[in-house]
């Protein structure tokens, strides 16, 4: 490389290689795409759930307590938990489907993140930028995964925050055990799930500090 390197062509043909690797790493598509928008999706569920909630609770208190507004709102709170359910049921029922893709994608990313260091490290020269833009990739496609997955645990745990700070304590027996229910549901949480792992801020976290690591190791020995 250090040869060849001030010859015109040479340029022209490694600058495109590096803007190449630079659109491959940050097109996201098919899976990738699909598993965000999904998950933004339910998160978002979860945030007109939550609205929904303290609407019908601010609704019960319009109309006074009385035997018709608490069976009214008990009517309410029914089929807000069932739309919770529903949406719990869509979530496991996607994840259970893109388990292994979510497992392998991960995996193979952290893995090449680990090897592209351990390349930029070895390799002199401008031909870091190159290996640069992979490992900025490869941290980028960690990272949605893992934003997504708490994204919707998130706005879960944040349900149950809305259902603890309403008025259930002014309600009859039937809406406070409906309520009840509900918050132990939600309190659980909605990770997304993979084999060994579930994808997480603090997981990506922990990915690129192992990382980062393994090449200060790396550079004692070099």
């Amino acid at each position: 490389m250090t040869q060849i390197g001030n010859k015109p062509l040479y340029l022209l043909i490694y600058c495109f290689l590096v803007h190449s690797s630079t659109i491959t790493c940050f097109a996201l598509c098919a899976i990738d795409g699909m598993i965000l928008c999904f998950c933004m999706y339910i998160s978002g569920a979860y945030q007109c759930l939550q609205e929904d909630l303290k609407f019908a609770f601010k609704n019960y208190a319009s109309r006074g307590l009385n035997i018709e507004s608490s069976d009214l709102l008990y009517n309410d709170i029914k089929e807000l938990i069932r739309r919770q359910q529903n949406i719990i049921e869509i979530f496991k029922g996607f994840n259970k489907s893109c388990k292994s893709v979510i497992f392998i994608h991960i995996a193979v990313a952290s893995v090449s993140l680990g090897s592209l260091l351990i390349n930029i490290r070895l390799t002199p020269g401008v031909a870091k930028v190159m290996y640069l833009n992979y490992i900025i990739g490869a941290s980028t496609l960690v990272f949605i995964y893992c934003f997504a997955s708490e994204s919707v645990n998130q706005n879960c745990l944040k349900l149950s925050e809305s259902l603890y700070f309403c008025d259930w304590y002014n309600c009859n027996k039937k809406v406070a055990t409906l309520i009840l229910f509900a918050l132990a549901k939600s309190q659980s949480g909605c990770y997304m799930t993979a084999p060994f792992f579930s994808p997480s801020l603090p997981l990506f976290a922990s990915i690129i500090q192992k990382s980062a690591s393994y090449f200060t190791i790396l550079e004692t020995f070099l």
